[in-house]
């Protein structure tokens, strides 16, 4: 860690956030992403008007699990750091517990109905806090303060805003699934375009090639051809076309994150986002990323116990989420043939496609070429909770650039 991270740190630890945020402090002050978490936490904290010190942002770590960030508190902050960890957890935990004693002390005496109504309660408050590091209330007041769904801002795509019902969403899931090989990369990459073009901040997760290539993907979507990519990313170029590449290059190092296979991991997902905090997150594809620490024998649940997270990590990060997945055998042979499929069978578990927001079947090369080389997207919408009464069974078509690759208007 740079010193300059470190004495960042070292003043949060010491209780000198209002300094710093005076300052306009930000989490791109500092350059290792593990004290950025928690730069993000201390922020979070004060956000919230709660005491940001060495104690409080500890514990919030250490009930987040977040262990790299926690030896970057000790690099920053001093040795003690991490013994401190499991002392402030510990006892954090005594103290909530002994104030549910007290309270449940106070209502038998009162009322023991009451203690029968409100014990179960704090049971499910305790096991989400241990689990999550956050306090769950149930109360529709905790509830009225968390965000709804609203489209924040349109794609230059007019195409793009028809399926997405005007653009981005936040914070919302979105997910689309087609046959093997019909276009998910090249849906993926357009909306990376678009994002990048307006300046929104997306990132990807992807299994299906390796990064360099989504890069050249997007770049060819720019307009630059494989061969401009290879001449401009292998030797300086001083003419006016290799400056503009480079500038387009430089513009997606500020707009768009790509993270490889590796990353296909929930837990490493949620330890993106918290660092990235994008605008738009993709997975390309849903199926390919792993749950550590699923218990779940059955694979449809499984499957839940993922969308759940993955929809968690949009309310918790206020982004869109949009998750691509694949159709095979008879549902793949059943779509192309009829135009259409169940709602419950996008992937393959009913659970799956009730957390999504917005919800569509979607393949390329629907239509026969047109002359020149272009043929159509065909998207159909099954779901649509964006909007209130949202319309479904809508059919969208936007045009395969062949020279982009990339779906246009």
């Amino acid at each position: 860690m740079n010193p300059t991270d470190a004495a960042i740190l070292s003043v949060i630890g010491h209780g000198g956030i209002q300094e710093l945020v005076d300052g306009g402090l930000s989490w791109e002050w500092v350059e290792n992403p593990d004290a950025q978490i928690i730069v993000r936490e201390a922020m979070s904290l004060y956000q919230r008007n709660r005491p940001v010190n060495f104690t409080n942002v500890t514990l919030r770590i250490a009930l987040k699990d977040y262990t790299e960030a926690a030896k970057a508190w000790q690099d920053g902050y001093g040795s003690t750091a991490l013994e401190a960890v499991l002392k402030c957890k510990s006892e954090y935990l005594r103290r909530q517990v002994g104030k549910w004693l007290q309270t449940s002390n106070e209502l038998w005496n009162k009322s023991p109905q009451e203690v029968r109504k409100w014990w179960p309660q704090q049971v499910l408050s305790a096991n989400t806090l241990l689990k999550t590091g956050e306090v769950y209330s149930p109360l529709p007041s905790s509830h009225a303060s968390k965000a709804i769904p609203e489209m924040v801002y349109p794609l230059p795509s007019q195409g793009l805003n028809g399926i997405l019902r005007g653009g981005i969403w936040k914070p919302a899931l979105i997910g689309f699934s087609s046959p093997s090989g019909a276009g998910k990369t090249t849906s993926a990459v357009s909306l990376a375009v678009n994002c990048s073009r307006i300046g929104a901040k997306n990132v990807i997760f992807t299994s299906e090639m390796p990064e360099q290539y989504y890069v050249y993907r997007v770049m060819r979507g720019f307009g630059f051809s494989k061969d401009e990519f290879r001449l401009y990313t292998r030797s300086p170029d001083e003419t006016e076309r290799g400056a503009l590449f480079k500038d387009y290059l430089h513009t997606l190092d500020s707009t768009l994150s790509i993270y490889g296979a590796e990353f296909m991991d929930a837990r490493k997902i949620e330890y993106v986002l918290s660092v990235e905090r994008p605008d738009v997150f993709q997975i390309d594809h849903l199926l390919a990323v792993r749950l550590t620490g699923s218990k779940r024998q059955n694979d449809s649940m499984a499957l839940g116990d993922l969308i759940y997270a993955v929809q968690d990590f949009t309310n918790r990060f206020m982004c869109m989420g949009v998750a691509y997945g694949q159709l095979s055998g008879k549902d793949a042979e059943d779509f192309q043939r009829n135009h259409d499929l169940p709602f419950t069978k996008f992937f393959g578990s009913a659970i799956v496609n009730q957390a999504m927001r917005l919800a569509g079947l979607t393949s390329r090369h629907w239509v026969e070429p047109e002359p020149g080389g272009w043929s159509k997207q065909y998207t159909r919408v099954k779901k649509n909770s964006l909007e209130e009464n949202g319309e479904v069974d809508t059919v969208h078509l936007m045009r395969f650039d062949p020279n982009l690759a990339i779906y246009v208007d």
